[in-house]
């Protein structure tokens, strides 16, 4: 399919509001407390000023494909440097905002936006660009990183009762921005071995290594990723001898950690076979806490700080240490698997879209779109987890346990029908 990009018009006002009730709509389904669905007046008096007479600011840019206006980006440029008394090192940098009709999304059309709007930004001096992202926008997410940005901050809104509205309800969530940051004049094409930093590009993750052993060809470090805003304690197994051919990431369940037994016998075994195997600590499990949990215990700080919120955190923190270790030779980012089972699948399956095309395959299974007690029910998030399924193109080999006390059969089932034909068996 051919796509061409192109400086918007007048002409494309119509289809510029379409576009912006379209993305209205998929965020006030992540997100109805935070989002709204403006009235098609103001979207087209706002684009039909913009484009009249365009500032030096706000570039606009459509994709076209089959004859039709598929997506836009807006590129927004932070014209005014921070404040002599703020920490931030003077740059400039650029809000990029993208948008592709449904029918049109997993064609390229938002990976030619991004590069189109990469070269305008180049051309006006932009040295980083800014990606915002609602948390549970876990497709948002994969897209970006793909397209060669990282995290670069973490937003957090807490919704505060009205002045006669006497309930205790307080809502907590989480956004994401992500960053890309050039030192060439040029942003036209990814960079070769970009990677997930932390916060910015001047506090890059490091990695600490806390013990190694090598036995019958395989060798285990353990290791924690410093990084903004926490570190990650996790383990890798690999072949001692040769370099990894491709990359198996290990999800554990509610009740284990990094080290579980199946674990360690899993990352011994596909390290003997030339595999990096990767596994680290679930958000409040293992080294992130100083003593075992109950479930109950866990899973009421997950609804604490939000199930988006660890969700999201819970996929940067896989992603960056996958960068991590692969900038260091120890693990292939290119080709990389994910496995897990129950909580596994649970932050395993957002992971999984957010890799991309660099996902080979999962094993995912005991886990659903619907959930029972003991687990509690502010963690049952059947949009998110819906829309992560989604965007999982590669195969995906999924275990339905047939009589599972927490996930019933038929929403495991369910689940199943979420993954696009031909991905999974």
């Amino acid at each position: 399919m051919a796509v061409s990009v192109r400086t918007a018009e007048p002409g494309d006002v119509p289809a510029l509001v379409q576009l912006r009730i379209a993305n209205a709509e998929r965020h006030t389904g992540l997100d109805p407390a935070g989002h709204r669905i403006p009235e098609p007046a103001p979207v087209r008096r706002y684009f039909e000023e913009l484009l009249s007479d365009p500032p030096a600011d706000i570039v606009v840019l459509v994709a076209e494909a089959e004859g039709t206006v598929a997506g836009m980006a807006e590129l927004v440029i932070r014209s005014t440097p921070p404040p002599d008394h703020q920490i931030l090192v003077p740059r400039l940098m650029a809000d990029l905002h993208t948008v592709v009709l449904e029918r049109f999304r997993g064609r390229g059309i938002g990976t030619a936006l991004v590069r189109a709007a990469e070269q305008h930004a180049a051309q006006r001096g932009v040295t980083g660009l800014i990606a915002p992202i609602l948390a549970p926008n876990t497709e948002a997410v994969g897209f970006y990183s793909r397209a060669g940005f990282g995290p670069h901050g973490v937003i957090l809104r807490k919704d505060l009762p009205a002045a006669n509205d006497n309930g205790p309800r307080v809502r907590v969530s989480r956004r994401h921005e992500m960053t890309r940051s050039r030192s060439s004049s040029s942003l036209a094409e990814p960079p070769d071995g970009s990677s997930w930093m932390a916060i910015d590009q001047a506090s890059p993750s490091r990695v600490e290594w806390l013990g190694e052993e090598t036995s019958g060809g395989c060798t285990e470090r353990s290791f924690l990723i410093r990084r903004i805003p926490g570190s990650v304690p996790g383990v890798l197994w690999s072949p001692q001898a040769t370099a990894p051919e491709a990359t198996v990431l290990l999800f554990h369940g509610g009740s284990g950690h990094k080290r579980s037994e199946r674990h360690v016998r899993m990352g011994r075994r596909l390290a003997l076979a030339g595999l990096a195997v990767i596994a680290i600590d679930g958000p409040y499990h293992g080294d992130r806490v100083p003593a075992p949990m109950t479930p109950s215990a866990y899973q009421q700080l997950i609804v604490d700080e939000g199930v988006e919120a660890v969700t999201a955190r819970m996929t940067a923190d896989w992603l960056d240490t996958v960068s991590v270790l692969a900038g260091l030779g120890l693990a292939d980012d290119a080709h990389v698997s994910v496995f897990g089972m129950s909580m596994g699948a649970w932050f395993g399956l957002p992971t999984a879209a957010a890799l991309g095309s660099r996902l080979q395959c999962a094993v995912l299974g005991k886990f659903g779109i619907r959930q029972v007690p003991p687990l509690h029910p502010v963690l049952r998030a059947p949009g998110l987890i819906a829309a992560a399924a989604r965007a999982v193109s590669a195969p995906v080999l999924y275990h339905v346990q047939w009589d599972d006390d927490i996930f019933p059969r038929d929403g495991q089932f369910e689940l199943f029908t979420r993954w696009p034909p031909r991905t999974s068996d």
